[in-house]
């Protein structure tokens, strides 16, 4: 390397001692050769995960415009309490796409698009474990891919290839191809910077990596809402899918359901089939109303009948997830006169990695329950299979972990912990310790004793505040020295579930 760049200085040297005529060409001033060294150096020394990783969550800190009223107030239908608060990370999308070349390729892929509040993440999971179970019958689907957020660990969990993560080394050869494309290297990046942002920018590297990697199936899970998604660039979708719908993310999607629907029923493209789980009356609505205007067929499906004597299921919620995925999948497949079999359900449940969502883990005499539950409606369910999985055990120490330091204006961290007491003294078990700490960096000392007079003023437990995440670990091994059967159940934030797998060594996939 240190060759190379001596070869390049004393070219640029070599260029400026040239004759006038030969100037014209060559000669390179003394700024200009600072800025060439620098790319050089940055294209050369920088091409790693952590390199890409580190240029792509500065991307988080770019500011998204906020889209203005004004710029929608013609192009949207009047909807009762429709509220339009969300951001455009659709914007900018088609000419990203068409600076890296793919707008042909990505026409030619097959999509299944899905949104909803609960379990959408878990769907796009099982819709790829069926059709990748499909496929070791058939040969079709040959490869398939998966987009998902948030991740747990690190971003390859987040683009998935036949089931698997892809390596860091191939995330990094990805995520660099679409960094100097679009001129996202803060060393390239002009002022004011208009770029992609995290979110686009991961969906933008992952649909590199499916063009790349040539999938016949990519399935697509939304980011937040839908219709202003980055994620609804696809315009011809094999199919969309919704899963359950709730209050969620207001300061993006409103305060009401029906405006919540709306932006979720965004994806619904004419020409694809679409699908959802069992809804309020107020959400089936606008979900008819909007399928209707796109002259789309709207099936509601509900929980498989057969899936009761299928084991792997901690849950209802996995069940009604799979249903979905299921109908989904064979709505794909029906055209080409195949169908999902027996056979096939089983292997896609047994085979299915979602970490973090129903996990039991055992971990030095400890068993751990991790599911991520970051709105109130969800809290519930993690607590009664918390209580069916560990009932059967004598002399248990049940331990409760939970972390959920957010803005109060995107999810009250008080209400979900309330719900979560609540919850916990609904099923007659309670733990012998809480442990409440946080699920980031911020120091929130008030808002921690907040959490902590909640448990109080409810709970019998012993309620302890802990600093970190790796601290509330070692005061559970401590426990564990002097107990035995500790069950641990860990819920709250998608962060403090990804800190706990991270520390407790666990492998996505």
């Amino acid at each position: 390397i240190l060759t190379y760049f001596s070869v390049i200085v004393a070219r640029l040297s070599l260029a400026e001692r040239a004759s006038s005529q030969e100037r014209k060409i060559y000669i390179v001033k003394p700024a200009s050769r600072s800025i060439i060294l620098r790319r050089l150096f940055t294209s050369i020394m920088a091409r790693t995960f952590a390199d890409a990783v580190k240029v792509l969550r500065r991307r988080q800190s770019s500011k998204t415009t906020q889209m203005p009223i004004s710029h929608l107030s013609e192009e949207l239908p009047f909807v009762p309490h429709l509220q339009v608060q969300g951001k455009p990370h659709l914007e900018g999308m088609a000419g990203w796409l068409e600076q890296l070349g793919h707008e042909d390729a990505i026409n030619r892929l097959t999509f299944i698009h899905v949104a909803g509040s609960k379990g959408k993440g878990s769907t796009c999971a099982y819709i790829d474990s069926l059709l990748r179970a499909h496929s070791k019958r058939t040969g079709y689907p040959a490869k398939t891919g998966l987009y998902t957020s948030p991740h747990l660990i690190d971003e390859t969990e987040r683009i998935r290839i036949s089931g698997h993560p892809i390596s860091h080394d191939l995330f990094a050869k990805y995520a660099w191809e679409v960094i100097d494309a679009l001129s996202m290297n803060p060393e390239q990046m002009p002022s004011g910077d208009n770029g992609p942002g995290f979110l686009q920018s991961m969906f933008l590297i992952s649909l590199h990596a499916f063009v790349a990697e040539k999938v016949d199936v990519a399935v697509i899970e939304v980011h937040t809402g839908g219709r202003f998604c980055a994620t609804n660039f696809i315009q011809h979708p094999a199919i969309t899918a919704i899963t359950t719908l709730l209050l969620d993310h207001t300061p993006e999607l409103g305060n009401d359901i029906e405006s919540v629907t709306w932006h979720k029923a965004g994806i619904f493209k004419k020409g694809a089939s679409a699908f959802s789980t069992n809804q309020v009356p107020e959400a089936m609505k606008v979900l008819e109303d909007e399928a209707r205007k796109e002259q789309v067929n709207l099936e509601v499906v509900g929980t498989l009948d057969n899936l009761r004597n299928v084991s792997g299921f901690n849950s209802a919620v996995q069940r009604q997830n799979f249903s979905l995925a299921w109908r989904v999948c064979t709505a794909l497949l029906s055209p080409q006169r195949q169908h999902l079999n027996d056979e096939v359900i089983h292997t896609a449940v047994a085979q299915v990695d979602w970490p973090g969502r129903f996990q039991v883990l055992s971990r030095k005499g400890i068993s751990w329950y991790l599911d991520v539950a970051h709105s109130a409606p969800c809290i519930d369910e993690p607590v009664k299979w918390y209580k069916r999985s560990s009932q059967t055990r004598d002399n248990i120490t049940r331990i409760v972990m939970f972390a959920h330091i957010a803005n109060p204006r995107r999810r009250d961290g008080a209400k979900l912990l309330t719900q979560l007491v609540e919850a916990i003294q609904c099923i007659s078990i309670v733990p012998d310790y809480v442990f409440l700490t946080k699920d980031k960096t911020e120091d929130v000392p008030a808002l921690l004793e907040k959490y902590k007079a909640i448990c109080d003023g409810a709970l019998t437990s012993q309620v302890e505040i802990e600093p970190s995440v790796q601290q509330v670990l070692d005061r559970i091994e401590a426990i564990e020295q002097q107990s035995q059967n500790v069950h641990v159940l860990v819920t709250g934030s998608v962060f403090l579930v990804g800190d706990v797998l991270r520390l407790l060594d666990y492998k996505i996939n």
